[in-house]
């Protein structure tokens, strides 16, 4: 048969399935995408995240500067107490009284403030002892006051210098340094466990996004090779529905869809073309003599002579 050869009609058969399977692929890479999207979004987290770590690590750092001036002052605002008790004391002068006044609420400020920032099993022991030393201070102190203004300076003097004023006075500076400890490993803990916490985040994250990089590339690659691979298959099978299974030809399908087409095309551009129908006149003898399997090999032979002895426009079929 000879003929224009036009493009197959029905070529694109399985092109419906092939654009399937491109369309999945496409579905599998967004969705890879909005993966490796999120762990962007995540190191960004992270990284807003790190910002309050930093900011509450220096505030961690000013709560422990804090304490540790607030113990200080409770110490310094003591001695101030002590020192001006024991001047008025000595030289019986008011001014000293005044000046222990004006110091009382500094140092109760301080514990108040110190209190707030510390753990609660901290202020408890605080309150059960140090803070109970402090009011018996302060007691003994102004009971001083008292009996210089009576104009015993004997007696304030001995009362300022005995045993139970001693020891309220070293408790004060033993629960008052506990505290300030106590303090200090509560603000000492928080930015540990804040740049423990920052750390873990960090390397999570970078193994997440690290993950997703190696899905994204793995599943990308394999998603291609299948592409190939399921359009190769789809070309094997167009080409086996399409073409004799034995001889290679045209098969009846493909002739029709050429006919088809070089009619049309004979019709638009007034042209002609020649149709050549081939018998191979005794076959059925072969067959029932020396076998179908000879009579497969005739017509290879046949097909392969037909098909050197064509030309590039020209279509070769078996009916």
């Amino acid at each position: 048969m000879q003929l224009d050869s036009p493009e197959l009609a029905d070529v694109n058969a399985s092109q419906p399935e092939v654009s399937w399977v491109a369309q999945a692929s496409r579905t599998a890479r967004a969705a890879l995408l909005v993966a490796y999207t999120s762990a962007v979004v995540l190191m960004l987290i992270l990284a807003a995240e790190r910002w309050f770590f930093q900011r509450a690590s220096a505030q961690a750092a000013a709560a422990l500067s804090q304490a540790q001036r607030l113990g200080a002052t409770i110490l310094l605002e003591d001695e101030r107490l002590t020192m001006s008790a024991n001047l008025a004391s000595a030289t019986g002068d008011s001014l000293w009284i005044q000046r222990y006044n004006a110091h009382i609420p500094l140092i109760d400020e301080a514990i108040r403030q110190s209190a707030a920032l510390a753990p609660a099993a901290a202020v408890a022991a605080f309150d059960s002892a140090t803070r109970v030393a402090n009011d018996s201070l302060v007691r003994m102190e102004r009971t001083a006051f008292e009996l210089v203004a009576r104009g015993d300076l004997a007696g304030a003097r001995a009362l300022l210098q005995s045993r139970a004023y001693a020891q309220y006075k070293a408790t004060l500076a033993d629960g008052t340094r506990l505290l300030l400890l106590a303090l200090e490993n509560a603000a000492r803990a928080d930015a540990l466990a804040i740049a423990t916490r920052s750390r873990s985040l960090i390397f999570v994250l970078i193994a997440v996004a690290f993950a997703a990089v190696l899905l994204w590339r793995r599943l990308t690659t394999h998603l291609g090779r299948s592409e190939q691979a399921y359009a190769l298959e789809q070309l094997k099978v167009t080409q086996l529905a399409m073409h004799d299974s034995l001889t290679g030809l045209a098969n009846r399908r493909q002739l029709r869809q050429q006919l088809d087409a070089s009619i049309a095309r004979a019709h638009r551009d007034g042209q002609h073309f020649a149709v050549m129908v081939l018998d191979l006149d005794r076959f059925k003898p072969i067959n029932d003599r020396f076998g179908h399997s000879m009579g497969d090999a005739l017509l290879m032979a046949v097909s392969q002579r037909l098909q050197v002895r064509m030309r590039h426009h020209e279509v070769v079929a078996r009916v």
